[in-house]
């Protein structure tokens, strides 16, 4: 996923980031930008291939985030651990407050 100027934000969740999970348990990402739910699935097979795990994708825009942001779900998510893959605790915090950020043009930290 690196290097995608349609992906703005990108971590993983949950327990893997807890460091909580199981052998069975699956990898949880979220995904911040313009990318389509078939072309990140594609992406997601091969990580799932070598990994030996189901990755679940939770996908949406920057606008849908800072508008859900208030609802229980994406509050567990945002106030959970996390490990960031592109962007950072900073670009996360302006995308939930509905600005932009300099890493939301594709470049990731």
């Amino acid at each position: 996923m690196q290097g995608r100027p349609d992906i703005q934000l990108a971590f993983i969740y949950d327990s893997y980031a807890a460091d909580t999970e199981m052998a069975q348990s699956d990898i949880d990402l979220f995904v911040v930008g313009d990318v389509g739910s078939m072309e990140l699935r594609a992406g997601l097979r091969q990580v799932e291939e070598v990994t030996g795990r189901e990755v679940n994708a939770y996908l949406t825009t920057a606008e849908a985030l800072a508008r859900a942001s208030v609802n229980g779900f994406m509050r567990n998510v945002l106030d959970g651990p996390k490990i960031f893959l592109i962007g950072d605790e900073d670009v996360l915090r302006t995308l939930v407050a509905g600005g932009s950020h300099p890493a939301t043009s594709g470049q990731s930290r």
